[in-house]
């Protein structure tokens, strides 16, 4: 009975750092857990030689593959001698295989422990989706949401979004994402967003034939103190989106140029408005 518990209380630990710890490296929960249950010193060197699921995967070659049918052999050898790291190699030899194939990917990262959970949230989608947006059969195998008239709309495979002609703003989800996002951070979607053109603005003064061009800076650029925390603008709405609502419609931010403003007089902030309600006319 004390053997009993004593696994128990193993599993329940080994299931924890698989959680913690597996879900934020491209090695995940589940092969994290496999390895540790099964062989606790190579569970935890292949948890520590995984990279985290913010980078790229390890590249798999053909010395993984040797390695991996290695730990299979001697791992079904020692089955008949009782060694108790019998089912720890012959689990870390199918690891090692996949890993030649280049199938060690966390599509499903989870980050408890992340100081700054909105920058590298943004960064692990993108790379997530980065090889995503050339392979057609990867594609397809996806069903999109969007946003329309404030409502999802019905599921919509890739090229039926292609024809809606999405903008960067439209708010996207599918399958593997924890929540909805902007269509220019799904970045297999790069290819059929309808992107905006930058602020341009003309000014006809002191000149009579030729025009006087200026070009407006990118408002995305500047940073917004608000609090004292500074924000980009993506970062901003991402705390909307979260229902975190940092600022109130009528409120001034502070530019990083020192300048004051309020948000109504900033183009940028379009879509922290529409989270308002618009005004009554009575």
């Amino acid at each position: 009975m004390e053997i009993f518990f004593i696994v128990l209380i193993c599993a329940i630990v080994f299931y924890i750092i698989s959680e913690f710890f597996g879900r934020s490296k491209h090695i995940g929960k589940g092969w994290t857990f496999a390895l540790l249950i099964t062989s606790f010193i190579f569970g935890i060197i292949a948890l520590i030689a995984s990279p985290s699921a913010h980078k790229e995967p390890t590249k798999g070659n053909k010395n993984h593959q040797i390695f991996g049918w290695i730990s299979i052999v001697f791992g079904a050898i020692s089955i008949f001698t009782l060694n108790p790291l019998s089912i720890g190699l012959i689990v870390l030899g199918f690891y090692l295989i996949e890993l030649s194939k280049n199938k060690i990917i966390n599509k499903n990262p989870k980050f408890y422990f992340d100081s700054n959970p909105i920058q590298k949230h943004s960064k692990s989608i993108k790379y997530l989706n980065s090889n995503a947006k050339n392979d057609s059969n990867y594609l397809n195998d996806f069903h999109y949401y969007i946003i329309e008239n404030d409502k999802p709309s019905e599921p919509l495979s890739y090229e039926e979004l292609k024809n809606k002609k999405i903008s960067e703003g439209n708010f996207v989800w599918r399958k593997g994402l924890d929540k909805w996002i902007m269509a220019k951070d799904l970045e297999e979607l790069s290819q059929i967003i309808i992107y905006q053109p930058p602020p341009f603005k003309t000014n006809f003064e002191n000149s009579e034939n030729s025009p006087k061009f200026d070009i407006t800076i990118e408002e995305e650029e500047i940073t917004y103190k608000i609090k004292n925390k500074l924000y980009k603008i993506e970062e901003i709405e991402y705390q909307f989106m979260m229902g975190n609502y940092i600022l109130n419609k009528k409120d001034t931010v502070e530019l990083d140029n020192g300048q004051v403003k309020e948000i109504i007089d900033l183009p940028a902030f379009k879509t922290v408005l529409s989270y308002f309600p618009p005004k009554l006319d009575l």
